[in-house]
């Protein structure tokens, strides 16, 4: 097994050409102003403590989704296309 650093860098240009990379930031962000709202919000509401946790599980299977959407479909000013 060899480590070729060509194939990461070639995998590395393909995330940033798709947007990959842009899109998991935006999503992260997004999903850590949530968690935290979360955790403040849910307490005063008298959620159970588990529900915590199931937001930060969907919002993982969210990144998850977001990774696959983000590589397959480039979002434009002209719409949506297949990349």
């Amino acid at each position: 097994m060899s480590n070729n650093p060509g194939r990461f860098v070639h995998f590395w240009k393909e995330l940033k050409r798709r947007n990959v990379l842009r899109s998991l930031a935006i999503y992260a962000g997004t999903a850590f102003i949530i968690l935290e709202a979360a955790t403040i919000i849910f307490p005063r509401w008298g959620f159970p403590d588990w529900s915590i946790d199931l937001v930060l599980w969907l919002l993982i299977l969210g990144a998850i989704i977001n990774i696959f959407v983000a590589w397959v479909f480039d979002f434009t000013s002209k719409g949506i296309q297949k990349t």
